[in-house]
């Protein structure tokens, strides 16, 4: 009997997580959409065809240059989110369900510096989701038994190396965050003033 209340409780546990989340994502009662490509199950709701549409005409290839540049191949597909609910435009990239998500809104002038925005944006977030998906042989099987939860890279990457790598992709292009003049000001000015800044601050 306690081994049935136990599961009865967990499964309790993880719908209010997942509806938590559904709620945070959209609006009550919002209907969604599937769009399929090689490596992505692109999910909407009707007010983000047109970003949907535009993204899975260039999403594997994206994928395909992500990953060969890093060497890292992902198992399985990997779901991308857009919510057009909220004001905010960004993204990021769930490594425990291997989930991108997509704030489709206006964008922030921070994102200004991309000749796509919402490229720029894709490219960042895939490149968590390749980079963080780097395993060794032993690890590698014991994620195909246990899922994403075995993630060693959480635990031996710094945030900047993370970040780093994924606003380095993000720029290879000549635009993204490396390149805006904005941001190199900031290590110019930090410079003149005879900050020494942290690799992350940097």
């Amino acid at each position: 009997m306690k081994h049935k209340s136990s599961i009865v409780l967990v499964l309790f546990f993880l719908t209010a997580v997942f509806a938590q989340a559904q709620n945070t994502l959209f609006k009550p009662f919002t209907s969604l959409k599937v769009l399929q490509t090689e490596y992505f199950d692109i999910i909407f709701p009707a007010e983000s065809e047109p970003s949907a549409r535009l993204l899975a005409s260039y999403a594997d290839r994206v994928y395909n240059q992500v990953s060969s540049l890093l060497g890292i191949e992902v198992r399985g597909r990997i779901p991308v989110t857009f919510t057009p609910h909220t004001d905010m435009f960004n993204g990021y990239y769930n490594l425990s369900f291997n989930h991108i998500v997509i704030f489709d809104t206006p964008m922030d002038i921070e994102w200004t510096t991309f000749a796509n925005n919402l490229e720029g944006l894709f490219i960042h977030e895939l490149t968590h989701a390749i980079s963080l998906n780097t395993r060794s042989p032993f690890y590698s099987v014991v994620h195909r038994i246990f899922g994403n939860w075995v993630s060693p890279s959480l635990f031996n990457a710094n945030r900047y190396m993370t970040e780093g790598v994924a606003i380095s992709f993000e720029s290879l292009n000549g635009t993204g965050r490396s390149n805006d003049p904005l941001a190199k000001q900031y290590l110019r000015q930090a410079i003149h003033e005879g900050k020494f800044l942290t690799p992350f601050q940097a």
